[in-house]
């Protein structure tokens, strides 16, 4: 399936590798059996950028943050207060 979407988060183009923030027209290639979606820029894309695209975003369903590519990336669901390392250690001797 191929679809033109606003970027959610920052993307990189997977063909040219450039920088795809969010808001900006990304082309989708969803292909079956293959896990991830291929992800082009305007200027990779197969087709041209149709003139009106959504506007409005879906709500992220977890928080985001920066990492250090600039990329907003969603943070975890488990906070890392509930999982700390003595917490693995013990569950993992069985104690």
């Amino acid at each position: 399936m191929r679809a033109w979407q606003r970027a959610v988060f920052a993307f990189w183009c997977g063909y040219c590798g450039a920088r795809l923030p969010k808001g900006s027209p990304k082309f989708t290639v969803s292909l079956p059996l293959v896990t991830h979606d291929r992800v082009r820029c305007a200027s990779c894309a197969y087709e041209p950028v149709p003139a009106m695209l959504p506007v409005g975003f879906p709500v992220p369903m977890a928080a985001t943050y920066v990492d250090e590519d600039g990329l907003e990336r969603p943070r975890s669901v488990v906070p890392a207060s509930v999982v700390t390392l003595s917490d693995w250690k013990s569950k993992a001797s069985g104690q």
